[in-house]
């Protein structure tokens, strides 16, 4: 938790543990997507500097959105802001790599969807040692 609010990863990787490549998403699944919206929708969200470029607009769309980057928000600094937001009880860490290992340390749920899919790729997922995972999405 951080200042009273529940910090959940929302990640999907496919077979090989792969969530990206060249800081693109490789896939686009409609189930996954439709997950994360429901999920995430009136939430509070934290995002690496390359995710957030990415990002479609409507991400933004009834959600705050931190972004974090070398020469913006700390991982830190985007806590604190994300956990001012007064109306949920809810961050979620929407990615990349880097951002996902950074705030391991607050994390308390991490929500993983399983994509059937065998492309490689450059950025990886690893569930953290110490979480048991009880439950996953398979798409």
């Amino acid at each position: 938790m951080y200042n009273d609010k529940f910090v959940t990863q929302i990640v999907a990787v496919n077979n090989k543990g792969v969530i990206g490549k060249d800081d693109q998403l490789l896939w686009h699944n409609k189930e996954d997507l439709a997950h994360f919206k429901k999920t995430t929708m009136w939430n509070t969200l934290i995002v690496g500097r390359k995710t957030a470029s990415t990002l479609p607009k409507a991400v933004s769309v009834g959600r705050a959105l931190f972004e974090v980057s070398r020469s913006g928000l700390s991982v830190d600094e985007a806590f604190e802001k994300a956990s001012k937001i007064a109306n949920n009880d809810n961050i979620f860490v929407i990615g990349g790599g880097q951002i996902y290992k950074e705030t391991f340390k607050y994390t308390d749920y991490i929500l993983l969807s399983r994509i059937d899919d065998n492309q490689d790729g450059d950025t990886f997922y690893e569930v953290p040692e110490g979480f048991e995972l009880t439950t996953s999405h398979k798409y």
